[in-house]
């Protein structure tokens, strides 16, 4: 009987042995330790290199914002006088290029074109309209020579 006892503590002893192993995936404590802190330093590179990627984008947009505004001075610096001043105050007249208003009031929000045989009329949308306010204005040329607007 004592042998009986024995056994099925043995027996017990062995079964929890053989359970803990499958939970453990018959790993080590030093092999779990050292998967962690591969995964963990695997989970760190990922982390860099999406901070890395980031940075890299955040710059190339930066640089390409910078050269945008740059060669928008030097387009506006190429202008006449009375023309440069309004663009800076981003005011827009009748007589202006297509190109002048848009350095005035940047691209338009859509364009409209229309091709006839007397020339090309284009309508320049720029704002929006909700039901809380109507902010539209639409602006008309004609051959690339502000003609006209409507608020």
């Amino acid at each position: 009987m004592i042998h009986r006892k024995v056994f099925g503590v043995l027996a017990v002893s062995v079964l929890l042995f053989v359970v803990a192993a499958c939970v453990s995936g018959g790993k080590s404590d030093a092999q779990r330790e050292r998967e962690s802190e591969r995964r963990e330093a695997e989970a760190e590179r990922k982390a860099k290199n999406e901070r890395d990627v980031y940075e890299r984008t955040e710059k190339a947009a930066k640089q390409e914002a910078e050269a945008k505004e740059a060669d928008r001075l030097r387009r506006i610096e190429s202008q006449p006088e009375s023309v440069r001043e309004l663009i800076l105050a981003h005011q827009v007249t009748l007589g202006m290029t297509a190109e002048q208003v848009e350095l005035s009031w940047g691209p338009p929000h859509t364009k409209n074109r229309t091709v006839t045989k007397y020339g090309v009329s284009e309508q320049w949308v720029y704002g929006y309209a909700d039901r809380w306010s109507d902010t539209t204005r639409y602006l008309y040329f004609d051959d690339d020579i502000l003609t006209s607007w409507q608020e």
